[in-house]
């Protein structure tokens, strides 16, 4: 359900005691086996302790980073935000077991919002963590199932296998762009150097978890941007990636760079700090003359109010795929911050409250949700 300032899953029964429940939902390093809306957990028990979350809204793995507010085995467990005053949006994630026997219980969970930009975020994203709620209830009820004496480890007859997975891009033809499932990303780089001039992106780690991805682009490992003369010699890039990855996902893009940078680290070495990368469709009722205004002119130019201490912002714009079935992103880009601290922490991160507010105002003219992805990432030159 989504109020004005609230946004809750469905209440569900678990045939299971509420003690199991509650270990399920603290095993944060198993998340991975049953929590399609937040793979990845990392953190302890502690009051005030963090909690490193990988979290899916449907457009790819976001990071983000909440603290526990309280603890009350085996029925209450609440993260929040850092939520300090002056914050635009603060957050309070509750989940509640309320035990109906000593066999099976009830289970909720609602995220409460305050703050001067709560109200269009959950305009913005409320379905989605609506869907996500639901859908973390849904694993939850079979994970507590299958942890019962005498199922351990089993479901539906099968044992739970960890599949590892992982991707990698490059930027194939004047420029060109390609996704796909890579087991050794690190090796591409090297193997490009001889088409052209490379730009790599390469994310902080990998991905595991019980099953493979179902979203293209959510475990991304890689991403690798070269520039060639002809788009007609793209084959050996596309053939040296074939060696190492299952699928591939290409476009054809335009470059521009808005705001550039002088390399200041030797070239094959990691870039400093870190890159914002992102790729997003065009929402079905903006027009192609309303998307490129929306992007390009106002939402490029506001962005350096929004990211003050971003160091570089490079943008592609999709002339067309290059592969069958490719996702239909019509942006790219890859935003740099010269430190960690300055993509980790919102005061950093983001500029003036207008300029927030600004955002949540423009992404809807130019950003399809259900096609968007962001993720943070290294990044490494080559010529």
């Amino acid at each position: 359900m989504i109020t004005e300032n609230s946004v809750s899953s469905e209440e569900i029964i678990i045939n299971a005691p509420a003690a199991v429940v509650w270990d399920v939902i603290v095993d944060f390093a198993n998340y991975g086996l049953w929590n399609s809306f937040c793979p990845g957990m990392k953190g302890e028990l502690v009051m005030g302790a963090p909690l490193e979350m990988q979290v899916d809204m449907g457009n790819g793995l976001q990071q983000q980073v909440e603290y526990i507010t309280r603890i009350d085995p085996p029925h209450t467990i609440v993260w929040s935000m850092e939520n300090k005053p002056g914050d635009p949006i603060h957050a309070d994630r509750t989940q509640r077991i309320e035990p109906i026997d000593a066999t099976s219980c009830r289970y909720f969970s609602i995220d409460e919002f305050s703050g001067e930009f709560a109200g269009p975020m959950i305009e913005q994203l409320g379905r989605q963590v609506e869907k996500g709620f639901n859908d973390c209830a849904a694993g939850l009820k079979a994970r507590a199932r299958e942890a019962l004496p005498g199922r351990a480890g089993v479901a539906d007859g099968k044992e739970h296998l960890p599949v590892a997975t992982a991707r990698c891009r490059h930027h194939g033809v004047i420029p060109g762009y390609a996704v796909g499932h890579c087991g050794a990303a690190a090796a591409c780089p090297r193997r490009f150097a001889d088409h052209g001039q490379c730009r790599r992106h390469e994310s902080r780690h990998g991905s595991a978890s019980a099953r493979p991805p179902d979203r293209p682009w959510q475990s991304m490992s890689a991403a690798v941007a070269l520039w060639q003369d002809c788009l007609d010699r793209r084959a050996p890039i596309e053939a040296c990636l074939s060696e190492t990855c299952h699928s591939i996902t290409g476009y054809l893009v335009t470059e521009s760079v808005l705001q550039d940078f002088d390399p200041v680290w030797e070239g094959g070495e990691r870039r400093p700090g870190i890159t914002q990368f992102g790729a997003n469709g065009k929402p079905e009722n903006v027009t192609d003359d309303e998307f490129y205004h929306n992007w390009q002119v106002v939402h490029s130019t506001s962005s350096f109010d929004l990211h003050p201490r971003r160091w570089s912002y490079v943008r592609h714009a999709v002339a067309r795929p290059l592969t069958t079935g490719a996702p239909p992103y019509r942006a790219i880009v890859s935003e740099h911050f010269r430190e960690l601290a300055d993509f980790t922490d919102n005061r950093r991160y983001f500029g003036s409250e207008q300029a927030v507010a600004d955002m949540l105002r423009e992404l809807p003219g130019f950003c399809d949700f259900n096609h968007m992805v962001s993720v943070p990432m290294s990044e490494y030159f080559f010529r």
